[in-house]
């Protein structure tokens, strides 16, 4: 039972620090993308 609330609690926290770490790259590379589209439009306009 001690066991099975540890594995859960550890779970919980892997959960948590991977959403995170994954957020965080998720807004990185939104960040990127918005860059690299305002570079374009700035090439693509005359």
């Amino acid at each position: 039972m001690i066991g099975a609330l540890l594995a859960s609690c550890l779970d919980r926290n892997i959960a948590i620090r991977v959403g995170a770490r994954v957020r965080r790259l998720v807004v990185e590379n939104d960040a990127v993308v918005r860059v690299t589209v305002h570079s374009h439009d700035d090439d693509v306009a005359p």
